[in-house]
């Protein structure tokens, strides 16, 4: 068995590159003898003065092969080493050179690999950074005898170090001698994911323990309690209690199932909530707001209720207690629930009626359908499926001759955005194209784009195009569709302009008093009928469709004709140019539609500009290289961040990431360099936690909050580095002092926003036409690019004008902001009790006036 002590030495081997060492002694001391400490000494001043050198490489390579055993001189000289096993430090580099005299002499030494030194050595590498064990393990074999490490990775485990024990597992791959609470269930509580996730990706029995641990803590009445009780039987501490309560546990849930593929049989208390969820949003959707009608109703509860029992059961009890009972007996019935499961109700109904009796099977209580309204009707017969070959020959002969306007809509599902039906209403007939079934039919696509969209002999009606044309744009399976044309006239618009310029009465002006501006209101405006729309809801992707589907498209689309030419009849009775206003409002459209090339997005409304057009992508390593190269040495920055807007409980995650400087915008594609987490970190500490450079942002809470969740910042400290947020700077400076803008007449009634701030600073509004698009989808658009790139740039252009005008009207800008800055950063580490002095950067000395972006060049 070899001893603990270090083996002797060779001194004329040391002395040759190492000179005036004395020599080492024969006799062994417990950790090195007086000749190797020395030695070791001058290693260390060489070190300090030369840091990587051939001089260091031989001496080390010399010494190794002086030794009887080499693997235990390594461990003890690094042992005497001060400092950790860091790149840049003198033990990583004698590791290093270890590894390399050892490549091809393993077989020389190998009797001398005991399994005391393994275990020396990995006790040891097992509390350095991850990439010591991963680099210099197997040097020592350590795989080869992992059940012998098995007591030291519970040592780690007793000792509350889970992430290193976890570490150590995956190394020696000994997943399967732990459970999931040894430090999976820590780390999860530690909201330590990403070691979790590395371990997971290798044992399938994890992943399927795991999610079940968590899907029962969500089913628990109480999950601070049980996250509590959990951490003290483990011996938990540095619980993330805010990651731990039930929508950020859900989420993990979900994220862990669709990542490892696993079935909603393995989640039950997730999956029945999310049912439960759903099945409350449609009854609601049926019975309260009366949005749907009874087929679509049905179709969503199959989809939402599933094979369920306990879904099946609460939908019959919340359609009780909506006294629904002839409903609830139709699901009860269905679903073969047990009778004394059932509500007292219900049971009776149940023993009155005949289960045979269609009243107990299909037929409800329609009442709220039934009551006075009249809605718009069409004649079946007048809607054409176009689904074949054959049917698109009907439709590029018949549709289109002779028709000089056309009504236009679309339907799409409601979760993926995705379209599935065109519209076409002439005055006779509606045309509606299943794109499922017509998406290789290019043909098709080719002559509707000749005969129709492109063709401005033919005025196209729609209601919210502005909605509904960016979506065809974007879904149609031909590329070059042409709907930037004049001819598309927006009802919705119309209806507008004229309730703005002009007192228009209408035949049935019942429904006027109503808020919301909707197609089925100027309906019963203009003819006294409304529409049915109760198929809002419906499941547009499902085959075949629904005989309530299709006339519910149908109508949609051809009302728009019977509106329009209503609207034409009204504006000549009653002397209103419509055509005038027409014309104004297909401007309208055109230039909006063409947003995406022109960068005067709206007719008669002047927007912010960029002063250079110089905008720079970065969406790959290489280019957020380069960037980090040049970026630096400006002393103010322009700092923005988007992300998708969601509804609900839905947790979006930061997509973009927008730099200003005077000279460039940068926009960091957050998504495409989620896996350059060292590029980042890089980027936090040249910019954003870099308290020498002063960062400008507008409402900056929401957006640091966002980068430091969704970038790996966890231990940079971003908080009073330099940030001055301009919406505080804004209210301080009008509240304390009379500040005279140049534009003036620009404050106008509306909020506190950057755009309103930008107007009275440079004139125009910013255009927030892209502010709630999908900042997730791929590739982004151009207008969405610009966007980013505007609401970057030009907050550099708003501090400088405030430079200005503070200087102007003798305002002390400097003070205000070091005040604003300071105020802000103790707001942030109220907790520890301390003031941070925030200082901006300065350009002329005692005066206290900060840099203005105008002197940026010559500061730089």
């Amino acid at each position: 068995m070899e001893n603990c002590n270090t083996p002797t030495v060779d001194s004329k081997s040391i002395n040759k590159q190492l000179p005036n060492l004395p020599e080492p002694k024969i006799t062994p001391q417990p950790l090195i003898d007086d000749a190797t400490r020395e030695w070791l000494n001058k290693l260390r001043h060489t070190w300090d003065i030369w840091k990587r050198s051939e001089v260091l490489t031989i001496a080390l390579q010399d010494y190794f092969s002086s030794v009887p055993n080499p693997y235990l001189a390594v461990l003890n000289i690094i042992k005497n080493c001060p400092g950790q096993i860091k790149p840049k430090l003198l033990p990583f580099v004698i590791m290093e050179e270890f590894v390399h005299f050892m490549q091809d002499k393993k077989h020389l030494y190998s009797f001398h690999l005991t399994s005391e030194i393994k275990t020396d050595a990995f006790r040891m590498m097992s509390k350095q950074h991850r990439s010591v064990l991963i680099k210099f393990g197997p040097t020592f074999e350590l795989v080869s005898d992992k059940k012998l490490f098995l007591d030291d990775i519970h040592s780690l485990i007793k000792e509350g170090l889970f992430k290193e024990a976890c570490l150590g597992a995956i190394f020696l791959r000994l997943h399967d001698q732990f459970t999931i609470e040894d430090f999976l269930v820590p780390l999860v509580f530690q909201n330590v994911l990403l070691i979790v996730e590395e371990f997971l990706a290798e044992s399938v029995s994890h992943q399927l323990a795991l999610v079940k641990f968590l899907d029962e803590l969500l089913s628990s009445r109480d999950i601070s309690s049980e996250v509590k009780e959990i951490s003290e039987r483990l011996n938990i501490t540095n619980v993330h209690s805010s990651t731990l309560y039930y929508k950020p546990l859900s989420s993990l849930i979900t994220r862990f199932s669709k990542m490892y593929n696993l079935s909603g049989s393995c989640c039950p208390a997730l999956t029945k909530k999310k049912r439960m969820g759903s099945l409350n949003f449609i009854i609601n959707k049926r019975y309260r707001d009366k949005s749907i009608g009874i087929e679509c109703f049905r179709e969503m509860v199959i989809e939402a209720v599933g094979s369920a029992k306990e879904v099946q059961l609460e939908l019959v009890i919340l359609l009780n207690s909506y006294t629904e009972v002839n409903e609830a007996l139709y699901w009860a019935l269905k679903f073969n629930l047990p009778n004394e499961e059932l509500p007292y109700k219900v049971r009776c109904l149940k023993e009155v009626k005949n289960p045979e009796n269609g009243a107990c099977s299909l037929a409800v209580n329609e009442n709220w359908d039934l009551e006075d309204l009249r809605y718009y009707t069409i004649n079946p017969s007048i809607i054409s499926v176009i689904d074949t070959e054959q049917s698109t020959t009907e439709l590029l002969e018949k549709c289109l001759s002779g028709h000089s306007i056309i009504g236009l809509n679309a339907e799409w599902d409601s979760t993926t955005s995705k379209l599935v039906l065109l519209q076409i209403a002439t005055s006779d007939r509606v045309y509606i194209l299943d794109l499922l079934a017509l998406e290789n039919y290019k043909l098709l696509w080719q002559e509707l784009d000749v005969r129709l969209f492109a063709n401005e002999d033919i005025l196209k009606l729609g209601f919210g195009f502005d909605r509904c044309i960016p979506l065809l744009k974007h879904s149609l399976p031909f590329d070059n569709i042409h709907l930037e044309n004049f001819m598309y006239l927006d009802i919705c618009l119309l209806w507008k302009q004229i309730m703005k310029d002009y007192k228009i009465i209408f035949n049935h002006p019942g429904e006027e008093e109503s808020s919301i501006l909707s197609l089925s209101m100027l309906l019963s405006l203009c003819t006294g009928c409304s529409l049915k729309d109760d198929q809002s809801y419906s499941n547009w992707e499902l085959r075949p469709l629904l005989d309530s589907q299709i006339m519910n498209a149908a109508m949609n689309t051809i009302c728009l004709l019977s509106v329009y030419y209503e609207l034409c009849t009204l504006c000549q009775e009653q002397g209103i140019p419509l055509a005038e206003i027409s014309d104004a409002v297909m401007k309208l459209n055109k230039t909006s539609f063409e947003k995406e090339n022109d960068n005067s997005w709206c007719i008669g409304k002047e927007y912010y500009t960029m002063k250079q057009n110089l905008i720079t992508v970065v969406d790959t390593a290489e280019k957020m290289i380069q960037i980090l190269q040049t970026i630096s040495g400006y002393p103010v920055y322009g700092l923005d961040a988007e992300w998708k807007p969601t509804l609900g409980p839905n947790i979006s995650k930061l997509s973009l990431l927008q730099i200003a400087t005077p000279d460039m915008v940068y926009i960091v594609d957050v998504l495409a360099l989620e896996n350059c987490p060292q590029l980042w970190r890089e980027l936090g500490v040249l910019i954003l936690a870099n308290e020498d450079v002063l960062k400008l942002g507008f409402g900056l809470q929401s957006d640091l909050a966002m980068i430091k969740k969704s970038l790996p910042y966890e231990n940079l400290k971003m908080d009073g580095a330099g940030y001055l947020d301009l919406y505080i700077l804004w209210k301080q400076i009008t509240k304390d002092y009379d500040l005279h803008f140049r534009y003036p007449g620009n404050a106008d009634s509306s909020p506190e926003s950057l755009s309103k701030l930008v107007s009275l600073c440079c004139q125009y509004p910013l255009n927030k036409n892209e502010q709630f698009s999908n900042w997730e989808r791929r590739p982004l658009r151009e207008s969405q690019i610009k966007y980013a790139a505007m609401d970057a740039i030009c907050l550099l252009d708003v501090y400088d004008e405030l430079c200005k005008l503070c200087e102007e009207q003798n305002i002390p800008l400097g003070d205000i902001s070091n005040f604003v800055m300071m105020n802000s950063s103790t707001k942030k580490h109220k907790r520890k009790g301390g003031k941070q002095e925030v200082v901006l950067p300065m350009v002329s000395g005692p005066n206290l006036q900060p840099v203005s972006v105008s002197c940026l060049k010559v500061v730089c």
